[in-house]
């Protein structure tokens, strides 16, 4: 009996030992298999954290970079058949936020490369006949990688620029009725302190509205502080009468909005501004802001990849100067004839993301 005991005790601790070595190699493979599931997961989890509400999940996109291909097509109609126009278009370029490679250039003639001498924006200029429909095409492709603004990333600010951003524009004055709204706001103190104040200022006074037959869109300080509604123009030519007002250099900035949710048209310009903050350049979209109150502190010294710069500056004598007088701002194709402005073109922006 005793034998008999000594064996079943014997295989019972000869089926516990097995048992455990199996129970102690599934658990080594479970955590092998957490280990390398939690390493996986860690870059997406990171850039959650990151991402803006306008990032989708696209390879091609993250919190901080986006890659696409906008087509610049506008064509001007309605002319008389081989009536010659002036043309400029403003040419996007790569800068420390973006990579711009053109494509594809489509205009029916030869032009010219230059840049205004003001801001040193870039410039297609041709002079052509109207085709037998009245029409003029201009088509230009380009592949972007834009990455995101922050608080610190900006260019560096020139004793030239110091100067520059610092004098008033036709619709942008030095002074007078924009700085009331300031009356009863203490500006002493550093200038990001200030910046911030007058920020917050334009965002309170000013709501986003485009209404039918407004004046909005034309970069009015004046106008915008009693009518208290405008697009982007409008709002950042406000900020920026109120920094130069108080001796921070300021600059308007416009390009075209990237909807980094899908690929599709674009139906208009964007614009924001920068102000000047320890030797280097900050940037601002107060009008995205005010659409999105819950991102406002963010857009105060940062802006998501969602656009493409293509001009910075007011009142523009371009190159070769134009008859019509100082360009309120550049975007779209300044367009003369017989040295009068023409404005009928049709617009057909439009921009894919890249996978």
């Amino acid at each position: 009996m005793a034998a008999a005991h000594g064996t079943s005790v014997s295989l019972r601790n000869t089926g516990a030992q097995t048992l455990v070595r199996i129970l102690w190699q599934q658990t080594w493979q479970i955590l092998i298999l957490a280990f390398v599931a939690a390493w996986l997961l860690v870059p997406n989890v990171v850039a959650s954290d990151l991402e803006s509400d306008t990032v989708p999940a696209t390879a091609a996109i993250d919190s901080r970079s986006a890659r696409f291909r906008f087509r610049y097509h506008v064509t001007v109609t309605n002319l008389p058949p081989n009536r010659i126009a002036d043309i400029w278009v403003p040419v996007a370029t790569s800068d420390k936020h973006q990579s711009v490679m053109i494509e594809n250039v489509a205009l029916p003639g030869p032009y010219r490369e230059t840049r205004d001498g003001r801001f040193g924006n870039a410039i297609f200029y041709f002079q052509v006949a109207a085709d037998r429909d009245g029409q003029v095409p201009i088509a230009i492709d380009y592949n972007v990688q834009r990455l995101e603004v922050t608080p610190r990333s900006g260019e560096s600010l020139t004793e030239a620029d110091r100067r520059q951003f610092l004098r008033p524009n036709r619709m942008v004055p030095v002074g007078g009725r924009p700085v009331e709204l300031l009356e009863d706001r203490n500006l002493s103190g550093e200038s990001l302190e200030a910046v911030r104040k007058i920020y917050d200022v334009v965002d309170d006074h000013v709501s986003y509205d485009k209404p039918p037959g407004g004046a909005w869109g034309r970069g009015d300080a004046v106008w915008v502080c009693d009518s208290r509604y405008g697009n982007c123009s409008d709002f950042h030519s406000l900020f920026v009468s109120l920094c130069r007002s108080n001796g921070i250099p300021a600059r308007f900035q416009i390009g075209f909005p990237v909807n980094l949710k899908q690929s599709g048209s674009v139906g208009g310009y964007h614009c924001w501004a920068q102000f000047a903050d320890e030797g280097h350049w900050v940037s601002v979209d107060i009008s995205e802001a005010d659409k999105n109150p819950a991102r406002k502190d963010y857009y105060f010294g940062s802006l998501p990849p969602d656009r493409v710069i293509f001009s910075t500056g007011r009142d523009l004598i371009l190159e070769p100067k134009q008859a019509s007088g100082p360009l309120n701002f550049f975007v779209y194709p300044h367009v003369e004839v017989a040295g009068k402005v023409y404005k009928e073109f049709r617009k057909d922006f439009s921009f894919e993301l890249s996978r």
